[in-house]
């Protein structure tokens, strides 16, 4: 992932500004609060106006590609915390098996 990234950071900083750019989400990201932004100039906060990081960027795209990591860590602690008590379900489903 890093070197998608960082290969894709190569791409946009070699294109010139009057060009054109591929219209995809990790161009978005990785272009986002700089000069090829197209709401640069709209963001009075400085902290926002700060270009994420590569750690960010794939931080991001993580999340993206598997839904969410908070997501399916808790679905799975609320699933062993039902087995775990209600032991008639938990024998139900080990008996579909």
């Amino acid at each position: 992932m890093d070197t998608i990234i960082k290969r894709r950071r190569q791409e946009i900083e070699n294109t010139p500004l009057d060009k054109p750019l591929p219209n995809d989400m990790l161009t978005s990201i990785i272009t986002a609060n700089t000069l090829r932004d197209v709401n640069y100039n709209k963001i009075d906060d400085k902290e926002a106006m700060r270009p994420m990081t590569d750690l960010e960027i794939r931080g991001i795209i993580f999340d993206g590609i598997i839904a969410g990591t908070d997501t399916t860590a808790n679905l799975i602690s609320f699933i062993v915390y039902y087995l775990a008590h209600h032991p008639d379900v938990k024998r139900k489903m080990f008996d579909e098996q």
